[in-house]
């Protein structure tokens, strides 16, 4: 539970960070908006990369957890069951099953286990240098170890997604399913995954998605937008995104006058 609350803590909060930026940018003028409460959310989550744990050495607990694990299981030992795909190395799937969930997630697992291996290699190349555990280790940290803990956040992500939409209901379900895969194929082409013939599949099945999932985009937001009352915002599902923008710019005093400096 801690190695996986670590890397979620720490995608989480660089996901929002992330996320709220691109939505100001998206709202233009209006996201400097007091209004808008944008620069009140990027402030507030800023702190969340570093308080409760600072991401980077969050990262390093669960990179710790999957090492002690694939230690555990090249000695035949029994391990947590988030990491028995390690074990069971389940091929990666061909662009043709991409659609299905489950061959998504045997995609992600296959990710990590790869990635694992070129990890167990540069520790073992490292170590052969007669580098300190210290030396070693922060040696892998940036273009390894980090990567590695990232990816082990995406497949769990992936499998709780999975999980929460077997339970949901149309229309729902085949909205947050297309969300889903949308991310998953996102995260590959983000990384270069696979060789060119799988790239181009990757880029042809996101701008699919894209288009359907923009049709559904005002349903989702309205389902998942807080209340107003919780972000004191007119953005909220309350009275409609739109309508409590306008009615909250128009029903202002002072919002044409001139500002007093102005001659």
């Amino acid at each position: 539970m801690h190695s996986i609350s670590s890397v979620m803590k720490a995608k989480a909060s660089w996901f929002a960070d992330r996320t709220i930026g691109e939505c100001r940018q998206l709202m233009g003028g209006h996201g400097y908006s007091a209004f808008s409460k944008m620069s009140t959310l990027l402030n507030d989550n800023h702190v969340n990369m570093t308080w409760e744990g600072d991401n980077n050495v969050l990262l390093m607990q669960t990179q710790k957890f999957i090492l002690d694990g694939a230690r555990k299981l090249s000695k035949n030992k029994q391990v947590h069951a988030s990491l028995d795909f390690i074990r069971e190395r389940r091929p990666a799937p061909s662009p043709e099953q991409f659609s299905s969930l489950d061959a998504l997630t045997a995609l992600f697992e296959s990710r990590v286990v790869g990635h694992l291996d070129r990890c167990v290699a540069r520790l073992l190349a490292l170590r052969a240098e007669k580098l300190s555990e210290v030396e070693i280790m922060n040696a892998a940290q940036p273009m390894y170890l980090n990567t590695l803990a990232l990816m082990f956040g995406d497949l769990h992500y992936l499998r709780v997604a999975v999980d929460k939409i077997s339970a949901m209901q149309e229309p729902l379900k085949a909205a947050v399913t297309d969300c889903t895969r949308l991310w998953a194929y996102s995260q590959l082409l983000a990384e270069g995954y696979g060789d060119q013939p799988v790239r181009d599949a990757l880029v042809r099945l996101v701008d699919g998605h894209t288009q359907q999932v923009s049709r559904e985009a005002a349903r989702l937001v309205e389902a998942f937008a807080p209340p107003a009352e919780v972000i004191g915002s007119p953005f909220a599902a309350e009275r409609g995104m739109f309508e409590g923008y306008i009615s909250c710019l128009y029903g202002s005093k002072g919002t044409f006058e001139r500002v007093p400096w102005w001659k």
